[in-house]
C-alpha cells in the first residue's frame, strides 16, 4: 500500500513566465512523503502471538534485518512493475538509507491499509543506519566507478 503525505495542493500555474508577488515571509513548502506499507498476509493465531512476534522481531537484529531486506526487495521488485507498467523509467528503487523510518508492527487489513496498527515499534536511527552500511557497503567501491 502506497500513501503520498503531506502532499502540498498544486500551485496555479504561471501565465507567459510572469512573475507572481509573494506574501510576507513565506514558509517553506511542504514536500510530500510516500509512505509504504508491506503487508505479509500471515495471520496470526491470536493477540498474544502477534504481541510475542513484534518481540522477537524487535529483541533480533538478524530478524529485523532479514525482514526489512526482504521489504525492501519487495518494494523495488514492485516499483520495477510500476516503471514497466508506465513507461516511466525514472521512478527510483527505494534505498532504506533514505527512509524516515522503518517499522515493524500488527494489525487487522485495515488498520494497515489506513497507515494504523494495533501495535509497532521503530527501529532507532543508529540501528537503521547499523543495517544500511552493513548491507550496502559492499556496493560503496563500485558507486564511485559508475
Amino acid at each position: 500500500m502506497l500513501t503520498t503525505l503531506g502532499a502540498p495542493r498544486a500551485a496555479p500555474r504561471l501565465r507567459r513566465g510572469k512573475a507572481q508577488p509573494l506574501a510576507e515571509g513565506p514558509g517553506a513548502t511542504p514536500l510530500p512523503l510516500t509512505r509504504a506499507t508491506l503487508i505479509r498476509p500471515r495471520p496470526f493465531a491470536g493477540e498474544e502471538a502477534a504481541r510475542r512476534w513484534l518481540a522477537e522481531v524487535c529483541a533480533e537484529r538478524e530478524l529485523w534485518s532479514t525482514l526489512a531486506r526482504e521489504a525492501a526487495t519487495e518494494l523495488n521488485r514492485l516499483l520495477h512493475a510500476h516503471r514497466t507498467a508506465a513507461g516511466d523509467p525514472y521512478v527510483a528503487d527505494v534505498d532504506p538509507a533514505r527512509a524516515v523510518a522503518v517499522r515493524f508492527g500488527y494489525g487487522t487489513g485495515d488498520e494497515v491499509a489506513d497507515g494504523r496498527w494495533r501495535a509497532a515499534n521503530e527501529l532507532a536511527e543508529p540501528e537503521r543506519r547499523k543495517l544500511v552500511s552493513r548491507d550496502y557497503e559492499a556496493l560503496r567501491p563500485q558507486e564511485r566507478v559508475a
